[in-house]
């Protein structure tokens, strides 16, 4: 088996790697095609191999839809995934605002933890040039849920890190690192529907595993956000992929 990062230092796919044999689970050159006659664990690359004779852990292929905010609630959908209403017409956009909605409106199709997201609760807030509009649903709870092949493996929820709430930078609508929020195993709610909608997600974009952030929302229902192809994991989070790798490989 081989490990494909979407950057040769990541430390997440680093990490992972630790847990094996350097034999067993090397690292691919992204310069090198084809990739070789075996499995490879894709973590977040959109490389294309048009040579490569392997089977693929997450296809490159599929991780270009899932890494493409707009594309993949555009699969999603069709796939009858529980997802936020979002379009590209700024028309709509300024409806679900005189609807008294928040409307979050996005800058960047493939941005990560919150990257060029603007918030606007107001008409003269909306920007008109934003290539996506995603409506802002009220939650009780938003949870990151880690599927592989069809498997929960974890399940943890974001809160807000103590004392982020007096920060300046701290922000309530977009739950990253950088804003406040951390995730938390200890004393979280098990959600049945959130864990099926997250598996729902990975398999409606066909992936064999990602980190999927659901909302928990105040009518009881869970909405998928994004299906995370490269997720930042460190401690219990990589010894279960770590895990799940060796039930796949027996090793």
């Amino acid at each position: 088996m081989k490990l494909l990062p979407y950057k040769r230092f990541s430390k997440s796919s680093s990490a992972l790697r630790h847990y094996f044999p350097w034999r067993h689970f090397r690292v691919v050159d992204p310069a090198k095609t084809p990739v070789g006659r075996e499995l490879v664990m894709n973590w977040g690359s959109t490389k294309e191999y048009p040579r490569a004779v392997c089977s693929w852990l997450n296809h490159p292929l599929k991780v270009k839809i899932a890494a493409n905010k707009l594309l993949a609630l555009t699969k999603m959908k069709e796939m009858g995934v529980s997802i936020p209403d979002f379009t590209t017409d700024v028309n709509v956009a300024k409806e679900w605002i005189q609807e008294e909605y928040i409307v979050l409106a996005r800058f960047k199709l493939n941005g990560h933890s919150g990257q060029g997201i603007k918030v606007c609760k107001t008409l003269e807030e909306l920007p008109g040039n934003a290539p996506l509009y995603v409506r802002y649903y009220r939650k009780k709870s938003e949870f990151r849920v880690h599927v592989f092949q069809g498997r929960v493996i974890d399940y943890v929820e974001k809160k807000a890190r103590e004392g982020s709430t007096t920060m300046s930078n701290f922000n309530k609508y977009i739950r990253s690192y950088d804003n406040g929020w951390v995730f938390c195993r200890d004393n979280i709610e098990d959600i049945a529907k959130v864990k099926d909608e997250a598996v729902k997600a990975v398999a409606s974009l066909g992936l064999d595993f990602g980190a999927v952030d659901v909302i928990w929302t105040k009518k009881d229902k869970a909405i998928i956000l994004e299906v995370n192809t490269a997720p930042a994991i460190e401690g219990t989070t990589v010894e279960r992929y770590a895990n799940a790798v060796r039930s796949l490989i027996g090793r």
